[in-house]
Order: C-alpha cells, then structure tokens, then sequence
C-alpha cells in the first residue's frame, strides 16, 4: 500500500513548530488514537471503520494543543485527567498504544463534528443513559444540553468552545482511507502503580506461597491493581522524533 508522498515531506520538517496548527478553526492536522491490533487491522482492510458510540457513529478525534491543555484533570469530572483516561480506554494487555494523523484537508470539513467534554462529562452516567434511550426512542430531545451530546456541533464552531477553554474531541462520521493518514507512533502505556514497592514485595512473595505457578508479577499487578497512566511519559515516547514533538511544552498538569 502506497502513502500520500506528502507525508515524506511533511516528515522531513523536524523543525516545524505543531503549536501554530491548532489556531484555526478547524485544526490542520487531529489525531486519531487505537491499538497497534486495531491498525492492523485498518492496514488490512484499507480503511479507518466508523463504529456506534452512544448517540454517534463515526471515529474519534482530537486537536493535539487542546488535548495537552484542556484535558487535564478538572473539577468539572471529578479531577480526572481525561488524558489518562483517554490512553486507559485504547490500552490492551500486552498491546502498545498508536496515534495516527489525519490531515483535515482530506476529509470534508462539513461532515466533521465537535463535542464538549465540559457538557457531558458533569452528568451522571444514569443521567445520560436515560436521555440517550429516550431520545433513541421518540427522537425529542430533552434541552439544548443534551442536542449538544447527542447531535454534536459543526467544527467549524470550534473557536468558540476554545475560547472558553473547553476540553473537545472530533467526531468524523464516516469511512476514511487509510492511505490519507500517517502512523506518527507506537508505545507501551507508562503506568505509576500505586502499589508500594514494599507492599509489591509482600504481594509477589504471597502469590509464590499460595499460587506457585502465578503467572508474571508486573502481570498480575497489571491486570488485578487499577495502576495510574503516565500521560505525560506516554505521549513523548508517542511523539518522539515527530514534528508534533515541540507541542508536547503545552502539556499542562
């Protein structure tokens, strides 16, 4: 399979400074992140997949700079750094982490979709799930709230939910040729466990006494202990080596 020669060129740039690309309205490059199965799969058959989420059916997207400012940790969801989450949620045991970029000159813009994770994110789980299946089944729409959520905003609109600082991510809502994309990296996630190495010790030696033949501790601690991503250590080894490398500054804690 052969790739838009413009990525050579687009690589050849080290220098370039990806903080600039995000100021327009729609951003010249978003980002799409999967599992290093997934994209083989896309590299088999030819093509990112849309796939039903909720109210949408499509594939995500984020803009870099706003990924690494807007979505850290916030009381607006309980303090959770959705970078974290983010990586969390397209991690597999065993299975590294992709980031892909799509240029948005290659896809059209007026099919392109934006949401707010500053209007979703607040509501309880219960909440939403319940809007969701009622408007699935009368197709009436509680309050504008909830037509952002479930309808989305065009991309076009952007500048405005960045100038209230809000966390976004992209929807497209079809097929792309994989062709128009570029594979930028690939990573195992970095984790900070919260385990003690005190308290791994005492784990691992208990594991030995009643289960001798217990599989690889980091496995077991992997699978069992709920540990903390390393967002920030993720996304250099993801980036490294990239044009995008010098936005990686933006991240912000």
């Amino acid at each position: 399979m052969q790739i838009n020669p413009q990525f050579q060129k687009f690589n050849n740039q080290k220098n370039q400074d990806m903080s600039s690309f995000g100021n327009k309205k729609i951003p010249r490059f978003l980002y799409h992140f999967t599992t290093e199965s997934n994209y083989q799969s896309m590299l088999k058959n030819g093509e990112i997949k849309t796939a039903k989420t909720g109210a949408f059916q499509g594939f995500y997207m984020v803009d870099l700079n706003n990924l690494l400012k807007r979505w850290n940790a916030s009381k607006d969801w309980e303090n959770l750094d959705l970078r974290e989450e983010l990586l969390r949620q397209v991690r597999k045991l065993g299975e590294k982490v992709v980031v892909i970029r799509i240029p948005t000159e290659n896809i059209d813009k007026n099919k392109l979709l934006i949401r707010s994770q500053n209007k979703l994110l607040p509501l309880s789980r219960d909440t939403y799930l319940e809007a969701l299946a009622n408007w699935k089944k009368t197709g009436e729409i509680p309050n504008a709230k909830f037509e952002h959520l479930f309808i989305g905003d065009k991309a076009t609109n952007s500048k405005r939910y960045k100038q209230r600082k809000e966390a976004i991510e992209y929807i497209y809502p079809a097929k792309l040729d994989i062709s128009m994309t570029q594979k930028v990296g690939s990573t195992e996630v970095k984790a900070k466990n919260r385990l003690s190495r005190k308290l791994k010790y005492l784990v691992k030696d208990f594991m030995k006494l009643v289960y001798p033949t217990a599989p690889n501790f980091s496995v077991f601690i992997e699978r069992y202990k709920p540990s903390k991503i390393d967002a920030k250590s993720t996304f250099i080894d993801l980036f490294k080596g990239t044009p995008e490398e010098k936005a990686l500054k933006q991240f912000k804690n």
